[in-house]
């Protein structure tokens, strides 16, 4: 007899019984896809978090950067022009660099 004819004629039993043992295989592997799934759901958002909050402070670091660079471009331009000379300021006059 070939496989399909053959099920026609097993114990209902023994057919529950492997439906069963199927069924319990699937819902444990389910359970631990899902918690899988919540577990990397939560580090995805916890990552997410830390990523915004890495990019804002780098915004912040440019800015300050940039005024410091533009300060510092105004004290180069301020004793490379004599005018600091001129005025008898040895250093103090220009705009102090801001420190990161």
């Amino acid at each position: 007899m070939g496989p399909d004819i053959q099920e026609f004629f097993t114990c209902a039993e023994d057919l529950i019984n492997k439906f069963s043992r199927v069924l319990t295989f699937q819902n444990g592997h389910r359970q631990r896809i899902t918690s899988y799934l919540f577990n990397v759901n939560a580090k995805y958002k916890i990552l997410k978090k830390e990523t915004q909050r890495l990019a804002e402070a780098i915004k912040a670091l440019e800015k300050k950067l940039k005024e410091n660079f533009l300060l510092f471009l105004e004290k180069t331009i301020w004793f490379n022009t004599g005018a600091a000379r001129a005025n008898g300021c040895m250093g103090t006059c220009p705009p102090k660099i801001q420190e990161i």
